[in-house]
């Protein structure tokens, strides 16, 4: 496996990787944005509105030029979050890799936190 990311991150960002797949994420919430809230009847741990990221892949399939092309967000629902790609295995049991080279990230106020994404 190798560290694509890692990177202490506040605000709005974006980066691109030295590979194009990834096998996992690893989201630690240092701060949290004036408007991140903790939910009344969950774990101290759980956050609302404290930010995203987005994994990308640059592609001039379509009319030739090169476009950016995002998944959906991956919300900060928790201060140590872990992320997989759905499924996390292939059929034949090793390791699934989703196809990416760039992500992006948003904490929301003055939230920061850190980012490290491993690929194959």
């Amino acid at each position: 496996m190798t560290v694509l990311l890692n990177a202490d991150v506040n605000g709005d960002g974006s980066t691109s990787l030295a590979s194009t797949g990834i096998e996992y994420a690893l989201i630690s919430v240092y701060t949290e944005g004036d408007l991140t809230e903790h939910p009344w009847h969950q774990p101290p741990d759980r956050l609302l509105r404290c930010g995203w990221l987005a994994f990308g892949f640059r592609s001039s399939d379509v009319g030739g030029s090169p476009v950016d092309y995002w998944l959906p967000p991956i919300w900060f629902d928790y201060q140590t979050q872990l992320w997989l790609p759905e499924p996390s295995t292939n059929p034949g049991g090793s390791a699934f890799s989703l196809m990416i080279d760039q992500v992006r990230w948003h904490f929301q106020g003055a939230g920061t936190g850190n980012i490290y994404i491993v690929g194959p």
